[in-house]
């Protein structure tokens, strides 16, 4: 039974570790994200402004930022673009968030990379001249989170194992210790669990059966010594008095 209990702690504070990994990382993640596309956002307005009160002098000023700005006019052409040379660019007129800045002013999407470990965000937003700004920047995954942590999960893991493993061995033996202390012979008198009281008394009205019967069958026994001893004793007389 200690082996039970213990197995069944530990398989318990494993899955509670994990489950409580899962949602702190979905929890930081979706946290992380928001804080992202508000970034996004920030910085495009700020980009909007610049390149209508500037031009394209502005979006040069901005080709060795973490931020990555495309300029697409109205038939989906790239006008300029601070990381790629703009003039081998495909037409991005079918783009999601391209097609959404041209008909409602601003467009929003995310697109997976090669891998499952980045996906790209975009934010584009209409400009006064028709033309669309887009900024783009790579977000690393769920998947690629996990990685990076996955280390540091472990040697948590490990410990966390190696806690409810202690714990686990001590409450086992608290659990089980008052079982293997029960008097049963007067099992109304045992301070233990108040479930396995229905049983105590089960096990109180049985002991009365049972010493009811074997009282009774002392009895029983009784008064047959007690007939053989007079029936001995009267076989004895009349032997004697056969003899005489």
């Amino acid at each position: 039974m200690t082996k039970r209990i213990f197995r069944s702690i530990v398989i318990v504070a494993t899955l509670v570790l994990f489950v409580c990994f899962g949602v702190t990382l979905g929890v930081l993640y979706s946290h992380y994200s928001d804080l992202q596309w508000q970034q996004l956002g920030n910085e495009l307005t700020i980009a909007k402004n610049g390149l209508e009160q500037y031009g394209e002098d502005y979006l040069d000023a901005l080709s060795k930022g973490s931020f990555r700005f495309t300029w697409i006019e109205k038939s989906g052409n790239v006008l300029h673009d601070t990381q790629t040379s703009y003039e081998f660019m495909d037409n991005h007129a079918d783009r999601e968030e391209i097609k959404e800045a041209f008909a409602y002013g601003t467009g929003v999407s995310q697109r997976y990379s090669n891998t499952l470990t980045t996906k790209m965000l975009y934010k584009a937003v209409k400009l006064q001249d028709g033309s669309v700004l887009r900024i783009s920047a790579a977000q690393d995954s769920v998947f690629a989170l996990f990685l990076e942590i996955l280390l540091p999960l472990v040697l948590i893991y490990a410990i966390a194992i190696a806690v409810s493993l202690m714990l686990a061995r001590r409450m086992a033996k608290r659990i089980v210790n008052p079982l293997n202390d029960l008097d049963l012979d007067n099992p109304l008198s045992c301070d233990t669990y108040d479930e396995i009281s229905p049983l105590l008394h089960r096990i109180e009205k049985q002991n009365k059966q049972i010493s009811s019967q074997v009282a009774l069958l002392k009895e029983k026994t009784d008064q047959f010594e007690q007939t053989t001893a007079s029936m001995s004793k009267a076989l004895y007389c009349w032997t004697v008095r056969v003899r005489s």
